[in-house]
């Protein structure tokens, strides 16, 4: 038994492709992913995602099909968790203790600058 992270430092490029097209803001790894007890034969992949668009026109459409193109490109099942949508703080809490951010939307901004106005980029952070 290995940890998962590894496999999808090489699958960064794809998951990025997957999390572009839906329109994630966040997408971490957590669970037996992150840790050596990882079963490559049976163990599933947890994420968790932060969408950028929260409206629920389209939720479902976004949310499963960025479940099942990860499913398609890690080649285990993928358990998805909205962020948003976790109400216990104790799972947040063992979450937080082992996730590994996986992607970031790069974020375009507009701001103020010397009486001017600038576009400029950062990371999305949540």
């Amino acid at each position: 038994m290995s940890s998962m992270s590894f496999e999808l430092d090489a699958l960064r490029e794809r998951i990025a492709e997957s999390c572009r097209r839906y329109r994630v803001r966040r997408l971490d790894v957590f669970g037996s992913s992150v840790r050596a007890d990882f079963d490559h034969r049976r163990s599933d992949v947890d994420f968790l995602v932060e969408f950028s668009d929260a409206s629920p026109e389209g939720a479902a459409d976004r949310y499963f099909g960025l479940r099942d193109n990860l499913q398609a490109v890690v080649g285990h099942p993928v358990d998805l968790v909205v962020r948003g949508a976790v109400r216990n703080p104790y799972f947040l809490q063992a979450i937080a203790r082992e996730q590994r951010n996986v992607f970031a939307a790069r974020m375009w901004y507009w701001r103020r600058v010397s009486g001017s106005i600038a576009r400029s980029s950062g990371f999305a952070t949540c």
